[in-house]
């Protein structure tokens, strides 16, 4: 019940010309901005779908990304095992490498990484999606603007989105933005919530029938035209069975508007209700990991013995690949996270942190954890900043409901 793609063909169109156009004669890198929950991801993965051309993906798991964590993903694993020539710039990425030269300017940096991807590229294109740039770190963001010159003219057509309502006006991306603009190297679309016409074509695609004004007017007044809410309503009306489907239409069973959620949270809480309680203390634990994490860790602090697979069929999450889980949007996630007790959610931080110490997981990422649960045996080395930073982990995110 998820991925209905409507009222964005000019959107599609522009990205599609972006990616396929004369690398001469455009600019470098696309930025698709707007609020959470209105597509952003949606629409880059439809058209990317089919371009016909590779891709690779970064992004930013929260709002504590590690260094370069993002463009880590992006070249792991095709660079790793490789002689990075005399600069050694790529270790200041990639540590596994070697050790990264003493010194090393923006320029030389953003110039290793695009020949790394124009490597990559081979005799072809390639498109590379960093995504939930608010949340990447600032070295990443700084690095922007000269990694748009380094890819200037040639295979790579870099993609990025970000949320324009968690942008403050110190935001290092807002600095990246105006020098890619004034250089010409930006393209950007700006994805605005639907009209009502649009809520009622989304709900005819999930529910399979032509939905009523009643349906419509209580989603679309709960939704504020953002597809994921019109989405987690929909899905939360039909496993609650207040769908009434008659003669090929489908509209409000019982009191009308009074079952509908009050926002996302809600209906995401309503979805996650209805999967029993065996799979609640694994939702429990997977959000308190973070937006993406890994399913052995999540499983041993849940004490489950398998992964639920009505968890990942239910929409909430999706694999990712190697054993990790990622929530479908954040905004799940910050919703699963808000509903845990605090008490539970303290221990499962203190759980993963004492799983990630054991298994010698970088320090940064433990103190995170333990930062979230407020345990008072964070000192020394394990705060952030006292010690390396991950070049991946889960990031635990503040819940902000």
């Amino acid at each position: 019940m998820s991925g209905v793609l409507v009222g964005r063909e000019a959107q599609v169109e522009a990205l599609q010309e972006f990616l396929h156009g004369a690398p001469a004669g455009r600019p470098p890198v696309m930025l698709v901005a707007g609020e959470a929950g209105v597509g952003k991801t949606a629409l880059v993965d439809h058209v990317l779908a089919g371009a016909g051309q590779p891709v690779r993906r970064g992004w930013a798991a929260g709002r504590r990304s590690a260094v370069y964590e993002v463009l880590a993903q992006v070249l792991t694993p095709d660079v790793s095992g490789q002689t990075v020539g005399p600069g050694r710039e790529l270790a200041l990425v990639l540590p596994g490498l070697g050790p990264p030269p003493a010194q090393a300017s923006r320029s030389a940096l953003a110039a290793a990484i695009g020949a790394a991807l124009a490597r990559m590229a081979g005799p072809g294109r390639l498109a590379v999606f960093l995504d939930d740039l608010q949340w990447a770190d600032d070295a990443t963001l700084d690095l922007l603007p000269a990694l748009a010159g380094a890819i200037s003219g040639g295979p790579v057509a870099l993609i990025g989105c970000y949320r324009s309502d968690e942008l403050p006006r110190d935001h290092r991306l807002r600095a990246a933005r105006a020098e890619l603009r004034r250089s010409r190297q930006l393209a950007e679309i700006d994805l605005a919530p639907l009209p009502g016409p649009c809520v009622t074509a989304i709900l005819a695609a999930l529910l399979g029938a032509e939905p009523e004004p009643d349906l419509v007017s209580a989603v679309a007044g709960r939704a504020d035209g953002i597809p994921f809410a019109v989405e987690e309503l929909a899905a939360a009306l039909r496993l609650g069975g207040q769908l009434d489907y008659r003669e090929g239409t489908v509209g409000l069973a019982g009191t009308g508007d009074a079952l509908i959620p009050e926002g996302i949270r809600e209906a995401v809480l309503l979805r996650a209700g209805q999967l029993g309680p065996d799979v609640a203390p694994v939702l429990d634990a997977a959000a308190v990991a973070g937006n993406e994490f890994d399913v052995e860790l999540v499983l041993a602090v849940a004490g489950a013995q398998e992964w639920p697979e009505q968890l990942t069929s239910c929409g909430l999450v999706s694999a990712v690949s190697d054993g990790r889980v990622a929530f479908r949007h954040a905004l799940t996630r910050d919703a699963a996270y808000a509903a845990v007790p605090w008490s539970r959610r303290r221990a499962l931080h203190q759980a993963i942190a004492g799983r990630l110490a054991a298994g010698h997981a970088p320090p940064a990422l433990i103190a995170e954890h333990l930062l979230a649960a407020r345990d008072s045996r964070l000192r020394g080395p394990r705060l952030p900043g006292c010690g390396p930073r991950p070049a991946h982990g889960p990031g635990p995110v503040a819940a902000r409901w």
